[in-house]
């Protein structure tokens, strides 16, 4: 595996695919950090990060990935680690980790800016901004995992780089459709299945630390480099009545992996948001302050609140804009602070 890392790393670097696309997504944060920061004064990094990650990664992701898999089979080199001393789990994992490496190199460069940032303010949001970073790369490294599979499907690198482009936008823009299902459950299950927009935005302008979306990251990085490793391993076997066995028990796998992620995120985002997200805001504005919650202690009168909306919207991503989503969970914040708050939806 370290072999195959070091090998796919060095060669990104000397074909020069990996310096220009580390330059493309350089020059894009650069640039909405110019507007954004620098001409607009604004101390957070949540719109260069936000902006990068929807338009840079979209196109640089799928062109770094598209020769993986889809260029070795073309020219039957895929032989080579077919029959090496190696799991196809670990030729999957190296190359995965090359990119990642070569992906590290502008999110490493972008974690200096809020340090620059500091220089001229005092009003730099350090916790925030490095939330907004860490979501910036753990959704590269998604990204990555996604443009793995599209290159292992298929012998033609363009065909991959197309499909895993598009399967991306897809994701960026089906939290919007999945948002006009009047049905809320099933709404909350393809939200959590296929959105990616809207976990990107949690973690980014919300200025929240959102552990259910570090979990859907990671838990679909993980479905997808396993997806890679089945697809790759399906090519070593011959029709037989043997290897027919080996492949219904694969199948068999792929459907409990892939309910397992769906249902794991489903029950992730039904947590009351106080539980599962930390405001890293520098003034802390998405969370109830120590002297409201003194407040809320002396209420001696019951009180209902009523707020026009469905129940638990919230709990659907990309139903609601981000400041009702708030909204919505610092009510229920209180009427879970005071048994004499009442929450009514109208």
């Amino acid at each position: 595996m370290k072999a195959i890392w070091k090998r796919d790393f060095k060669s990104y670097m000397e074909n020069l695919i990996g310096p220009v696309m580390i330059s493309a997504i350089l020059l894009i944060l650069f640039l909405f950090f110019f507007l954004n920061n620098l001409a607009g004064r604004n101390t957070d990094l949540a719109a260069p990060v936000y902006v990068t990650s929807a338009i840079a990664f979209t196109f640089a992701i799928p062109l770094l990935s598209m020769r993986s898999f889809a260029e070795e089979t073309r020219n039957k080199t895929d032989q080579l680690y077919m029959t090496a001393p190696i799991t196809i789990g670990q030729v999957v994992l190296g190359k995965f980790l090359a990119i990642a490496t070569l992906l590290a190199i502008p999110t490493g460069i972008a974690c200096l800016l809020p340090v620059l940032m500091g220089l001229f303010s005092r009003d730099v949001q350090l916790l925030n901004c490095y939330t907004s970073l860490l979501a910036f790369y753990l959704y590269a490294l998604m990204l990555t995992s996604i443009c793995l599979f599209f290159s292992a499907l298929t012998d033609n690198i363009l065909l991959s780089a197309v499909f895993s482009a598009l399967f991306i936008v897809i994701g960026i823009f089906m939290g919007s459709a999945f948002s006009r299902i009047k049905i809320t459950w099933l709404a909350k299950i393809l939200s959590g299945a296929l959105d990616f927009n809207s976990r990107m935005e949690t973690m980014t302008y919300n200025g929240t630390f959102d552990f259910t979306t570090v979990i859907y990251f990671i838990s679909v990085t993980a479905l997808f480099l396993f997806l890679c490793v089945q697809v790759i391993q399906k090519r070593r076997y011959t029709v037989s009545r043997k290897n027919l066995t080996v492949g219904a028990y694969s199948l068999s796998m792929i459907v409990v992996m892939i309910a397992v992620v769906i249902v794991a995120n489903v029950f992730a985002t039904q947590i009351p948001e106080r539980y599962r997200t930390v405001d890293v805001t520098g003034t802390r504005i998405r969370s109830i302050t120590a002297e409201s919650r003194k407040v809320i202690d002396k209420i001696e009168d019951p009180i209902t609140i009523y707020y026009l909306s469905e129940k638990d919207q919230s709990n659907v991503y990309g139903s609601i804009d981000l400041d009702s989503r708030n909204i919505e969970n610092i009510l229920k914040d209180f009427a879970a602070r005071s048994s004499r708050i009442t929450l009514k939806y109208i």
